[in-house]
């Protein structure tokens, strides 16, 4: 998914009465073919509906944001057609104190929790969960690398699309349900949307379903690119998001109506401190 690293401008949310009620949005968020990427700027990122391909058709996404930190998107899209099928990645993005050095992440360990739960998906929709990274030269800055994290819930929908297995596995612990497991993951080496650098995306082989949730730490997964030359030493991550690819399983020149919904709850943690980034204006 390519999406401006730092958003400027209005942050384009529908104003909610009320906002703190525990059972009403604090912030509302349309997503549309005029609007494909409105967004909400909190403390320590933003948040965007991201339909950075929907390029097609009617209708739209409504996200919702509340109190608790929580995140509800429901889509709703008809006469829907494009180039590559991935409809967009309604996500959260961490930008705080970023840039960060590789040398940095290490000693920070940099690590996230989400938990979701898909709530509707039409016959036609595959999606994933998927974490994604941007990594740069700071002097640029300028995107060099992309590296996503995916649980791949419903088939190859990441957006490594030209992405081969490379033949290569690798283990690394992760927290599933609150347990920790020993996770084989499968390197899977492609090009970014752009084609323009390349991408690395690691898909887990694991048991999957429509409820979960995942700790990791970065850091295992930027070490093994490193120390394997797939990734420079100089680089510094740009901007990391999690959140949700959805595309078409019909070929992407028909036309196609799709709903899809689900929750999601995350956080990071750096340096020992907890970053929440879903939450009301003036909260730290």
């Amino acid at each position: 998914m390519e999406f401006p690293r730092s958003p400027s401008g209005n942050n384009n949310t529908i104003p909610v009465t009320n906002s703190t009620s525990g059972t009403r949005p604090f912030a509302t968020l349309v997503g549309n073919l005029s609007n494909p990427h409105p967004y909400y700027n909190s403390s320590y990122g933003y948040v965007s509906p991201n339909l950075w391909d929907f390029t097609k058709g009617g209708g739209g996404t409504v996200m919702n944001l509340y109190n608790n930190s929580s995140i509800h998107l429901s889509t709703d899209l008809y006469n829907a057609g494009n180039g590559v099928g991935i409809f967009g990645y309604p996500s959260v993005h961490f930008t705080y104190n970023l840039p960060l050095s590789l040398n940095e992440i290490y000693k920070g360990n940099f690590s996230s929790f989400v938990s979701f739960s898909i709530k509707q998906v039409s016959q036609q929709v595959r999606y994933d969960v998927a974490y994604d990274m941007f990594l740069g030269k700071n002097s640029t800055p300028q995107y060099e690398v992309e590296i996503m994290l995916v649980d791949d819930l419903s088939g190859e929908v990441y957006s490594g699309q030209n992405a081969t297995f490379s033949g290569v596995s690798v283990v690394i612990p992760i927290q599933i349900n609150n347990d920790t497991e020993k996770v084989t993951w499968d390197l899977y080496i492609g090009n970014s949307a752009s084609g323009v650098f390349p991408s690395y995306v690691f898909v887990p082989l694991i048991n999957t379903s429509d409820s979960m949730s995942f700790k990791l730490a970065f850091t295992p997964f930027l070490s093994y690119l490193e120390d394997r030359s797939y990734l420079s030493s100089n680089v510094s991550i740009l901007r990391v998001g999690i959140g949700s690819e959805f595309a078409a399983s019909s070929l992407p020149h028909q036309s196609i109506a799709l709903m899809y919904s689900f929750w999601i709850f995350s956080y990071f943690i750096l340096d020992n401190v907890k970053y929440q980034v879903v939450q009301p204006e003036g909260v730290v």
